[in-house]
This record gives C-alpha cells, sequence and structure tokens, in this order.
C-alpha cells in the first residue's frame, strides 16, 4: 500500500473513532439529561400532591384517579408498611389486588431517605417507567408518581438521528480534509524521493523544490546540504583518483590489480607495454592478457592463502621480477596487486660477474697452484737457505694456501649462484657429521684453550648433501673459532616441527646489531676490531646458499662482547629406501 492511502486510512480510523465516541458519548449525556428534567418534573408534582392527599380520606382512590388524568401520570398512594391505598392506574378488585410495595426500591429509599427515584419495567402496566416517591409527613405514608419513558425515548431517537446525521456530515467533510492532508504531505515526500532517486543515480546536482514549513523542508534541506558534500566528496575523489594514476602510469614498473575472482581491475600503462596489451584488460584474467600461466596460478594462490609470493618471469627478452601481494580491506574479500620490475640489466650484470669471478679464478688456479708448488719445494729443501728467506718462503706459501682457499671458494659460491651445482641428498649418520668436524677443529679449538661441544639429542641420521653440509658447518665453525679468544664452542642439532635446526654458537665478540642483517652478503665484513682477524667474507654467504638450496633458513643471534649465534634449519624428506636421491638445481 503507498503511503498516500496509509495516511487516508490512519487519518480515517482516527475521524472515525472520534466521531463514533463523540456519538456515544452524546447519546449518553441526552439519555442523562432528559431523564433528570423526567425526574424534577415529577419531584414537583409530587411537591404539590402532598397537600392534596389524605390516606383517611374514603375517597382518596377517585381524587388520585382525577389526579393521574390531570398530570399525565400514574399516581400511587401507600402506607407506611407498603400497602397500596390508591392507584390511578387500578380500582376496585384491581387495586385490591396490587402487590405490597414496600420492597420496590423507590420506596425504601423514600423511608429511608425522604426520596426515592428509580426507572425499571412494571409488570403491572406492562411499560417501562420513571418512578419518584417521596415520604409523607408525620408518617402518613409514602407518595409515588411515574411517568412513561416513551416520550423520552421518542425524543432521544430523534436526538440519535441528529447526531448520526451531523456525524455523517462531519465524516464526509473529515474525508476530504484527510485526502487534502496526505495528498500535500505525500505530495512533499514525492518530491524528495525523486530527489534522492536522481542522487543515487549519480546527479548531484539535482533540485528540491519544496515551500513548506514544515519537518519536510528540514528533511529537504538536509538532503540539499548532503548533495552538496558528497558532490565535493566524489569531485574529491576523482581529483584523487587521476592524481594516483598519474602516479601509477608514471611508474616504470608493471602494476596488475585483480579482483577476489581473479579478473583484472587495473592495469598501468607501463604494464601494458611490458606485455603488449593492445585492448583493455580490465574485466578480463590475467592469462587471457599476458598468456604467462604463473601469473594466473599466482593470483589464485595469493587469493587462497593471502601470503605474499614472488616469482621471476622470462618475457622475450626481458627478465621481470615480479612480487604479488594480498590486499584485505575491511569489508570485502580481498584482491591482489602484482607488481613487475625489469631485472634484465641486473640479471645480465650478475652473469657477467658470475663469469668474470668463474673465469678469473679458473686463471688464478694455475699459477697458484706453481707458487704453493715452488713454496713448498723451497721448504723441504731449505739447505742454503737463510732463517730470513726461510721465513720469506713460508709467509709465501701459507698466502698462496689462503688465496686458493679463496678461489675455491669463489668457485663454489659461483657454481651455487649460478645453478651449476648437484644437490644429492643421501642419509648421514650424526656421528659420523661430529668425527669430520671434530677432525679438522679439535686441533685448533684445544690450541687456542677453548672448550668444545657438540650435541644432537636423540638425533641419529638426517638427510643432507654430505659435502655442502659439510662445507656450511665447516665455514660457521671456522668463523667461531677465528672470532673467539676465551670460552667454548657449540655445535647442536635438535628437531623443530618436523626440520632439523643446526646451531653454532660461540663467546666471541659478537657482530654489532646494525652489521648483522649484512653479514650473509658475499664479501662483507664487519668493520672494527673484527678486521684484525683475517677472513675472506665469503664463508657466511655460501652457507646462506647451501641452506637455500637444502630448501631451509637461517639467522643469527648476537651481542657485542658475549659471542654469536647462527641458525639455520634443513627440511628432512627421508626416501622410503633410506638411499641417495638427486636433485638438480
Amino acid at each position: 500500500m503507498r503511503l498516500r492511502w496509509r495516511l487516508i486510512s490512519g487519518y480515517l480510523l482516527i475521524l472515525f473513532s472520534a466521531l463514533f465516541l463523540f456519538y456515544l458519548w452524546g447519546e449518553s449525556w441526552l439519555r442523562g439529561f432528559h431523564l433528570q428534567m423526567a425526574r424534577r418534573q415529577l419531584e414537583d408534582q409530587l411537591q404539590m400532591l402532598q397537600a392534596l392527599v389524605d390516606a383517611d380520606d374514603p375517597d382518596i382512590d377517585a381524587k388520585v384517579d382525577q389526579a393521574g388524568t390531570r398530570l399525565s401520570s400514574r399516581i400511587t398512594l401507600m402506607d407506611r408498611s407498603g400497602k397500596v391505598l390508591a392507584d390511578s392506574a387500578f380500582s376496585g378488585a384491581q387495586l385490591a389486588a396490587l402487590d405490597n410495595h414496600l420492597n420496590r426500591p423507590e420506596v425504601q429509599q423514600a423511608v429511608r431517605e425522604g426520596k426515592g427515584s428509580s426507572t425499571r419495567y412494571s409488570t403491572s402496566v406492562d411499560e417501562q417507567l420513571l418512578y419518584v416517591a417521596v415520604a409523607l409527613p408525620e408518617g402518613r405514608g409514602v407518595l409515588r408518581l411515574a411517568t412513561s419513558l416513551q416520550m423520552v425515548e421518542a425524543r432521544l431517537t430523534e436526538l440519535r438521528w441528529a447526531l448520526a446525521w451531523r456525524g455523517g456530515v462531519l465524516a464526509v467533510l473529515g474525508l476530504f480534509v484527510c485526502v487534502w492532508a496526505a495528498q500535500r504531505w505525500t505530495r512533499s515526500i514525492g518530491v524528495l524521493e525523486a530527489a534522492a532517486e536522481e542522487m543515487a543515480k549519480g546527479r548531484l546536482d539535482t533540485s528540491i523544490a519544496i515551500s513548506a514549513r514544515d519537518e519536510l523542508a528540514g528533511l529537504a534541506e538536509s538532503l540539499r546540504s548532503m548533495s552538496q558534500q558528497r558532490r565535493q566528496l566524489v569531485l574529491s575523489l576523482e581529483e584523487e583518483r587521476r592524481f594516483l594514476e598519474a602516479v601509477l602510469n608514471s611508474s616504470s614498473e608493471g602494476i596488475l590489480v585483480c579482483d577476489p575472482t581473479g579478473k583484472i581491475g587495473y592495469a598501468n600503462s607501463a604494464f601494458l607495454e611490458i606485455f603488449a596489451c593492445r585492448e583493455s584488460p580490465v574485466g578480463k584474467l590475467a592469462l587471457e592478457i599476458v598468456r604467462q600461466p604463473q601469473i594466473q596460478r599466482r593470483v589464485e594462490s595469493v587469493l587462497q592463502s593471502g601470503s605474499t609470493a614472488a616469482e621471476e618471469l622470462q618475457v622475450g627478452n626481458m627478465t621481470l621480477a615480479a612480487r604479488f601481494s594480498p590486499i584485505r580491506p575491511a569489508s570485502a574479500r580481498g584482491a591482489v596487486v602484482a607488481v613487475f620490475h625489469d631485472v634484465s640489466e641486473l640479471r645480465r650484470l650478475e652473469q657477467i660477474r658470475q663469469d668474470f669471478v668463474s673465469n678469473i679464478s679458473h686463471e688464478l688456479r694455475t699459477p697458484l697452484t706453481a707458487i704453493q708448488g715452488y713454496s713448498e719445494t723451497l721448504e723441504n729443501r731449505a739447505e742454503g737457505l737463510s732463517q730470513q728467506q726461510l721465513r720469506f718462503v713460508e709467509k709465501i706459501g701459507r698466502n698462496a694456501r689462503q688465496l686458493a682457499d679463496i678461489v675455491q671458494a669463489l668457485l663454489d659460491l659461483s657454481g651455487i649462484e649460478g645453478g651449476r651445482l648437484s644437490l644429492r641428498r643421501e642419509v648421514i649418520p650424526v656421528s659420523e657429521l661430529q668425527r669430520e668436524l671434530e677432525k679438522s677443529f679439535l686441533d685448533r679449538i684445544r690450541d687456542k684453550q677453548l672448550d668444545w661441544a657438540f650435541e644432537a639429542g636423540s638425533t641419529r641420521t638426517l638427510t643432507a648433501s654430505r659435502t655442502l653440509l659439510l662445507r656450511a658447518l665447516h665455514n660457521l665453525i671456522d668463523n667461531a673459532v677465528r672470532y673467539t679468544e676465551t670460552g667454548g664452542i657449540q655445535v647442536r642439532i635438535v628437531p623443530a616441527n618436523g626440520d632439523l635446526e643446526f646451531q653454532v654458537a660461540d663467546t666471541g665478540m659478537g657482530i654489532p646489531e646494525s652489521d648483522q642483517h649484512r653479514v650473509f652478503e658475499r664479501f662483507y665484513r664487519v668493520a672494527g676490531s673484527r678486521q684484525a682477524t683475517k677472513g675472506s667474507g665469503i664463508g657466511l654467504s655460501i652457507v646462506k646458499h647451501v641452506v637455500a638450496l637444502h630448501g631451509g633458513r637461517i639467522w643469527l643471534e648476537s651481542r657485542l662482547g658475549q659471542g654469536t649465534r647462527v641458525r639455520f634449519t634443513l627440511p628432512q624428506e627421508v626416501p622410503a629406501d633410506a638411499s641417495a636421491t638427486e636433485v638438480r638445481s
């Protein structure tokens, strides 16, 4: 039901209810008024009759009959006991047959209070009557007058019709007033509704023509104010959108935004240029535009997991580093933003660096081998050499060996970074690992009078590349021995969520907090007192790559003057036949 008809129905319900209640109240008031007038008339007549009536008069019945005829009322005279002495409606035998009237309510009230009245149906005359009775002075009895209510009812009937007719006229007038008021209200509400619909469609300059000075005018003014504020907000958001779009389009990185369904919601100009898009990609899947299945897979996996992911792509002659990040707004399912950065030049320079390191390392091995061989020969045949010459030969040999170690580390690092190293996993007994490490370092540890501890708990075997794991532990323990002067070195192997965690701890000089995030970079060495101890800055970088090659992670904890603890994890995937398996990097 429309609002207009609801208003009209409500108005009419209130109007008709008010008229009906007024009719009931008016009818009741008029009835009471006429009964009161009739009662007063009877009381006045009784006042006149009291002086004329004598209960001891033998012709009293005839006189009562005459008076009743003149007054058009029924007159009844009775003694104090209620016996009827005279009645204008009955005579003779009928009068003698009348019942005792002492139990009549008006009679009892008159005996008690001197005057009484009642309205009831009379079985004697078979009619509804109004009775008024008074007690005669000196106990001479009770005089009662009764008049028919037919005239009162007839008058009331006329008044009821008059009330009903006037109520009908008021109802018709009220109907027109209700319709007019409802149309006036709904007309204004319709204007407001139409204006709100136009605003919802984006037409924020819609005018609201309401001339009334009531609550709806206030609502119209609020809508105008809201429209202006929303218009300003839309303009501000549009300005911000254009600014943001200009910023994104000025970026050299390709930017792609996908909605929760995996479809493209935005792509900047760099993305379109990188992937040679000739049409708008909005509303399409990434696979339809870039023809790179891994991009679509990454978008879907990030939407499901909600975690950041990275991917390196080869698009034509370009190498792209892509990063996929989830967007989690408070009231949405989420989206994905992907940033594509051209790293072709970096990869080219990295390849040049790796080739240079590899080539120069290979070229250095031949002369270093010759230097080592000649220096060892001179050391073995020391006859004819002075003490100073012998010291020079020993220094040449020691530095040649150190340089050979650096060259070998460079070759290992180059092989790991270039993906030319085969990862051969095998089952390694922990006891064998302990023997190899103690064989390499126990003498150096004892020479420096350091404590040594190797703990593996209940771990008996592990799976990893024997060569690479020993190289990583060798580098960590070598650093620990080199930078520790007092205290000891501890190696622990503990289970950690299905993996094995290796810990190499020392009580050495420690690493400043500002340098801890860079110690795994190649050739990086901590400034200060650690430079007094010789090191190439390659060992921790090799450890990091070995751990990454196994699929683990590495981190360290260190405080100056208290020592360092390097920790890394290795996933444990033991083959069913416990035989070695080969994984090509």
